[in-house]
């Protein structure tokens, strides 16, 4: 049933259920809830330069995650699911990031089902859950990866320049693990074509 091109947009719109749904349950205790209360507390002073974790800076990790949940909450005001929107737009990000790559490397129903295993894997529909920066960084890094890999095949310098802003959104989110996965992963793709 589902093999059939035009039945996958069901599965889209059943997994599309399981992330609304997601947005209103109660933030998960520890890192999830005290990051979105230090971008509330970014909000409500209006101090996007600092991050703070009580009285202290916080160092731990860079401001993007942060960034973007205050700017969240600047649009759409204090609440659980304004917390995970960026979250979930870079989730969808990803989701058609993997299924552009794997269009170009394989065949449009392959990649429907590479977006669909991606966004049903448990730790991408947690990572919008139980938000940190994971679903931002995999977001970033899968766009990157792809622009890249555009930008190898195709040598367009406006894939080069949208993998430059998402390997450095990537690294803007966790630091330098997001842009090690993107270098390794175009490296790998030029050594095995020798392009």
């Amino acid at each position: 049933f589902f093999y059939q091109q035009k039945n996958i947009k069901y599965l889209y719109f059943l997994v599309a259920v399981v992330y609304v749904i997601g947005l209103f349950i109660p933030l998960m205790a520890n890192d999830s809830a005290q990051h979105a209360t230090m971008a509330m507390r970014m909000y409500l002073s209006d101090n996007f330069f600092e991050l703070l974790k009580g009285p202290n800076p916080y160092l731990d990790k860079p401001h993007m995650h942060f960034w973007l949940s205050a700017i969240s909450f600047k649009i759409f005001g204090l609440y659980e699911w304004a917390y995970r929107i960026p979250s979930l737009l870079f989730t969808v990000l990803g989701a058609y990031s993997v299924y552009q790559l794997t269009k170009k490397l394989y065949s449009e129903s392959v990649a429907h089902f590479s977006s669909l295993i991606f966004l049903t894997s448990q730790s991408i529909i947690l990572a919008n859950h139980d938000v940190r920066t994971d679903a931002v960084l995999t977001g970033t890094t899968i766009f990157a990866i792809w622009q890249l890999f555009e930008y190898v095949s195709t040598r367009k310098l406006i894939s080069i320049i949208l993998g430059a802003i998402g390997m450095g959104l990537s690294f803007s989110t966790k630091g330098f693990s997001g842009v090690g996965i993107i270098c390794f992963s175009i490296f790998s793709h030029i050594i095995y074509t020798r392009n």
